[in-house]
């Protein structure tokens, strides 16, 4: 890999890996119990937009990790859907909590990152 890709993939790596700067530790489980370890980003409260057009601040986290990162990708028409454990605030030693993947979406065209858009699952631990 060279040029223009190689340098975005060296930037997400930094920017979306990196536990010095924003990268948090990611427990995505597949449909089939497989367990993928990543670290990337986490968005806690997230805007969402109603059916008249005005947005709201919700908690509802939004994982952003790196395509290249993982071994298999999460597709939205998967079922049963992705698990995710990820802490429940960015503070050092919190609590991790178990979210299901709502909707997984590549984003940033060839960028290369997967933003999966979380929900509290029921039980959690």
């Amino acid at each position: 890999m060279t040029g223009l890709r190689a340098q975005a993939e060296a930037y997400l790596e930094q920017t979306l890996e990196d536990p010095n700067l924003f990268g948090m530790e990611i427990e995505l489980i597949s449909p089939e119990g497989e367990r993928i370890q990543v670290y990337g980003q986490v968005i806690y409260k997230s805007m969402v937009t109603n059916d008249l057009g005005l947005e709201t601040v919700v908690n509802k986290p939004v994982v952003t990790v790196r395509a290249s990162s993982l071994s298999r990708v999460p597709l939205p028409t998967d079922s049963p859907r992705w698990a995710c454990r990820i802490p429940e605030s960015p503070q050092a030693g919190a609590d991790l909590k178990t979210y299901i993947v709502e909707t997984p979406e590549e984003g940033g065209g060839s960028l290369g990152i997967i933003r999966l858009y979380l929900t509290l699952a029921e039980q959690s631990s």
